[in-house]
């Protein structure tokens, strides 16, 4: 429980200071965009995909289409290229993940953490 309570906040905080920053007029109604608005709203998302009623899993992926037409979250899409790329990275995870002892990754800049699983032999 608190592994999702701190995704739904994490996830709250990046849409709310990052995706929603220069989110200006409503699409449809075309109403201005409050601070309190992009809160609830960044809410409403990170909740709905923090669901497990909904997902049953974190281990499958979302994809945009699901993103934009039921949780209408717009995700652009990257150009040709870099959604090649994007694959290309994708598969090669998938593949470590399924194929070696790597459990977690975290991977950035100035920092790599990979943690195994331990295969133990019990003898009888």
């Amino acid at each position: 429980m608190s592994a999702t309570s701190y995704s739904t906040t994490m996830a709250t905080e990046f849409l709310k200071n990052y995706k929603f920053q220069n989110w200006t007029v409503r699409e449809t109604s075309r109403e201005p965009v409050t601070d309190d608005y992009r809160l609830t709203r960044a809410e409403e998302i990170a909740d709905a995909l923090a669901s497990h009623d909904r997902w049953k899993s974190h281990g499958h992926s979302i994809s945009r289409e699901v993103l934009w037409n039921e949780i209408q979250l717009k995700i652009e899409h990257p150009d040709d290229d870099l959604e090649r790329l994007i694959r290309r990275f994708w598969a090669l995870w998938n593949w470590a993940f399924d194929k070696t002892t790597i459990l977690k990754a975290m991977v950035s800049p100035g920092f790599r953490y990979l943690r195994h699983f331990t295969i133990v032999e019990i003898k009888q």
